[in-house]
This record gives structure tokens, C-alpha cells and sequence, in this order.
């Protein structure tokens, strides 16, 4: 194929990551072409799989400082092309039981090493960082201090790797360059391990996901230095989420307004706490937010929601405790009937959206990512109904969904999922509980699983692990990454 043609077909192939996959080996001319992109951005998903990148990498470095015959010499340059193409590191779902092993951490170190750390852009750490694996982390990040100008992304949501003195320092070198940073404040000893007040400028940061300090219920004041020190800083912050794991956060209503004040760029906002004051500022301040996502029960959010004109994308996490407020019922459907939700989360409390579901389903025609999370047998209806309003054709461009339940047999569902799919052709991931108890998951891709009749998705065995943060929770058009499998059970 001439080398014109080639090129041709790589750049369009850039958008068909699939298609590029299957003809990077075609020939020669086309492999220098597309390696750089096959292996910028790499995601292990089991132990397994880190086995084999770091074997490839590990590799590439051997090849690379090779023979001096010609054939070494073709091998070695293609080996350090593959080692440059590394721009994104994300070790995310390297977690659970296997990210404790000594062995794990080594692997990591070994990823780490292998790249031109002058140009990788981002990386992200396991969420579970065991004692053993901090002397990791402190390499790792000294390294990037030194060495990794090209550095936009670091994810360390692990207190634990905080609390040492190494980590610190390599984090404020770091700090200056990042435009994303997800981090773990919530450290056991508050104050000795996570105090923003030692670790320099967040001016730069564009995304901030942070794990705040645990403060007391209804009240924010136990960090207000912290936070007055930090939120003046976040001038160009577009997405900001605070994450308390389930207890009140130190981030109340007059940090809230004081991150509006300072922060006029922000469009996606995250808090895992609500109540009415949080609310009050969310109406005052809060009109150009494109995303919203909150947990909690408070009168008047929904009246809150409809007025925002720009959001297009929201999450809702109900929680027990709080009646529906008179007239509430029609700021609902005002919330909900504007035809402008591209994305939808939630977990329902089944008295309303048992009656509303349908409602907002095929009042947002345009959906593409729906996302219920809840077990409670009692709202089995309203999974039912969503279920329903989806199979008559309510959101033909969906391409995301999670039902926590249905009461169906696996045989019967996927008859059901492959009409699904005629009515929605985007269809690319589903994650459902079935009558038998188990979740089941079912991806669009070209390998592994059980191919389903009628559709493009398979079927995934085993336990998985669905993964995103705060920023693409809410996206529409990002898919939930999927693990390969944890443990196998068939």
C-alpha cells in the first residue's frame, strides 16, 4: 500500500480505535503510524493484564539499548517509539485484594519506569495503597517532580500516601504543572499528612476531586482556614466535587458560595451532602452549572433544578427523611420536562418515581446515559417501568444504563435487551440484576464474554468492576470503564 494511502487511512482510522487495532500490524509504514496512538493511554484492568504491559514495557527498554545490526536497530527504535507513545498511566482498577500484594506495587514501579516520564501527561494510583507500597508511590512521584514536565493529571486518592513527608514534597513540586488532581485530605490524623496549607498553588487546577475532612453534622467550621486558604485559589476550576464517604463534610453552604465567587468558570459541580442552606446558595449562584450531582433529601431542590437553565446533566442520590413539600410535586415535573437531560443518576425513592419515571424518560428523548443505583426490593417497579418506557422507544440515543433489578430470567431479558437494541443502535454498556440474584454486565466490544443474539454487546462473566470519577460521572459520553474479570464464576 503506498505510503500516501496510508497515512490516509490511519487519520481516518484515528476515530476507530477498534478498526486501528486490528491493522496495526499490517505493515511496517502503518505500525510507526499507529503504535503512538495504540498505546498512549493505558488502563490494566487485572492483574494479569499489568503482567503482561509491564512485560511488553520492560521489553521495549531492553530492545532499546540493542545491537548494532540492522535488524536490532529496526527492533530498537520500534521499541522506543512504543515506550514515547505513553502519555496516560491509570491504575485504578488495580485494586481490591490484588493491589495489597508486594508483587503489584513492583509492577507499578516497573510501568513507572518504562516510559519517558519527560512525556507522561497523566497518572492515576490504586485506590487501595497498602504500608508497603508508599516507598512506591514516593519513587514514582520523585521522579515525576524531576523529571515530568509534561505532567497535566495526577490521581492520589489514598490519605495514606499523604501522610508521608516524601509524598508531600514530590505533590508541591508537582502541584504548579496539573490541571487535574483527585486527592485524599481525609487522612486519620488531620492536619499531619493532608494540610493543603503546606503544599503551595492551586491556581493552574482545572478539575479538583477531593476527599475533604470529616467535619461534624450541619457545620463546616472545624477546616475553615483550610478552606479559605484553598477556595480563593480555584480561579480556574470548571469541575469541582467534595467527597465525605457517607458522613457530613466540612464543605457547607458559605464554602459553597464562596467557590461561586471565586471559581465564575465553574459548569460541574459534585457534593455527596445537602441540605436546605446548600440548596438556598445553589439557586443564587449557581446558573451557569451544565452539571449537578447531590446526595441528600431537601425541600426544594427540585424547584432549585428546574430553574437551572443550563444544566443538562444531574445527579440525584435520595435519602430517607424527608417528605415531599407541597407543590414540590410540579417543580418535579418542571425539573424533568424540559427535554434537556443528556445524562440522569439516581437512586430513587420509590413513592415518586414509581408514578414520574415514565415521564421523564420520554421527556428526555436525547438520553444517553441512564444510571439508577439502588437494591431496595420495594422499588422494583420502578426499574420495571424505566425498563418499559426504554423497550417502547423512549431514549433511542442512550448508550449507558444501570437497572438495579428486574424480575426476569437471564434468557428472558436478553430477548427483551436485543429488542432494546434495535430501538437504541448506541447501545454500548448495560449492568443489571437479574432474578437469580446476580449482576450481569454487557459491553460492545470485539473479544471476550458471551455474544448475545441480536446485538453487538457480550455478555461478561465473573465480578467486574465498573469505574469513573466524579468529573465523567455525569457525562454523557463517557462509558463506566469496564475490569476484565476479578474472580470467575463459571
Amino acid at each position: 500500500m503506498p505510503d500516501e494511502l496510508q497515512i490516509h487511512l490511519f487519520q481516518f482510522l484515528h476515530h476507530y480505535p477498534r478498526t486501528l487495532e486490528a491493522c496495526r500490524l499490517t505493515s511496517r509504514r502503518f505500525e510507526q503510524l499507529a503504535t503512538p496512538h495504540f498505546f498512549r493511554d493505558l488502563k490494566p484492568r487485572t492483574l494479569d493484564h499489568m503482567h503482561h504491559l509491564v512485560e511488553i514495557l520492560s521489553h521495549t527498554v531492553l530492545l532499546s539499548n540493542t545491537g548494532s545490526e540492522k535488524g536490532e536497530m529496526a527492533a530498537a527504535a520500534r521499541a522506543r517509539a512504543i515506550a514515547r507513545s505513553v502519555r496516560k498511566l491509570d491504575f485504578r482498577l488495580i485494586s481490591g485484594p490484588i493491589s495489597a500484594s508486594p508483587e503489584n506495587g513492583d509492577l507499578i514501579a516497573s510501568a513507572c519506569r518504562s516510559v519517558d516520564m519527560a512525556l507522561l501527561e497523566a497518572l492515576a494510583f490504586p485506590e487501595f495503597i497498602s504500608e508497603g507500597h508508599i516507598t512506591m508511590v514516593e519513587t514514582i512521584l520523585e521522579r515525576i517532580a524531576e523529571l515530568g514536565t509534561s505532567i497535566k493529571s495526577l490521581g492520589l486518592p489514598n490519605a495514606e500516601a499523604m501522610q508521608s513527608n516524601t509524598t508531600r514534597t514530590a505533590v508541591q513540586a508537582i502541584l504548579p504543572r496539573l490541571t487535574k488532581l483527585a486527592i485524599d485530605f481525609e487522612s486519620p490524623t488531620v492536619g499531619n499528612g493532608g494540610d493543603p496549607l503546606t503544599m503551595g498553588s492551586f491556581n493552574r487546577l482545572a478539575v479538583l476531586d477531593i476527599a475533604a475532612w470529616r467535619g461534624t453534622y450541619g457545620h463546616s467550621t472545624n477546616h475553615t482556614a483550610e478552606w479559605r486558604y484553598l477556595i480563593p485559589q480555584f480561579v480556574n476550576l470548571t469541575s469541582f466535587s467534595v467527597i465525605a464517604r457517607d458522613m457530613s463534610t466540612s464543605f457547607g453552604e458559605h464554602e459553597l458560595s464562596m467557590l461561586f465567587d471565586h471559581a465564575p468558570g465553574l459548569k460541574r459541580l459534585f457534593l455527596d451532602t445537602l441540605d436546605q442552606r446548600v440548596v438556598g446558595v445553589i439557586a443564587k449562584k449557581g446558573a451557569n452549572l451544565e452539571s449537578l450531582y447531590l446526595c441528600g433529601a431537601s425541600v426544594g431542590v427540585f424547584e432549585v433544578v428546574g430553574n437551572l437553565r443550563n444544566l443538562s446533566n444531574f445527579g440525584y442520590i435520595y435519602t430517607a427523611g424527608n417528605h415531599m413539600a407541597v407543590g414540590d410535586n410540579e417543580h418535579f415535573r418542571k425539573a424533568f420536562g424540559q427535554g434537556k437531560l443528556l445524562a440522569l443518576e439516581l437512586r430513587p425513592d420509590s413513592s415518586r418515581w414509581q408514578h414520574h419515571i415514565k415521564f421523564v424518560l420520554t421527556g428526555n428523548p436525547s438520553l444517553k446515559r441512564l444510571w439508577i443505583g439502588s437494591s431496595l426490593r420495594r422499588d422494583i417497579k420502578v426499574f420495571s417501568a424505566a425498563w418499559e418506557a426504554l423497550r417502547e422507544g423512549s431514549n433511542p440515543s442512550l448508550r449507558c444504563l444501570r437497572l438495579p433489578r428486574l424480575e426476569m430470567t437471564r434468557e428472558a431479558f436478553e430477548l427483551e435487551l436485543a429488542g432494546l437494541c434495535k430501538v437504541a443502535g448506541d447501545l454500548e454498556l448495560v449492568w443489571v440484576t437479574l432474578q437469580d440474584e446476580s449482576p450481569y454486565t454487557y459491553e460492545r466490544r470485539d473479544q471476550g464474554g458471551v455474544p448475545v443474539d441480536g446485538t453487538s454487546l457480550r455478555r461478561l462473566v465473573g465480578n467486574r468492576k465498573l469505574l469513573w470519577d466524579s468529573r465523567d460521572m455525569l457525562d454523557p459520553n463517557h462509558l463506566p470503564f469496564v475490569s476484565d474479570l476479578f474472580e470467575e464464576d463459571e
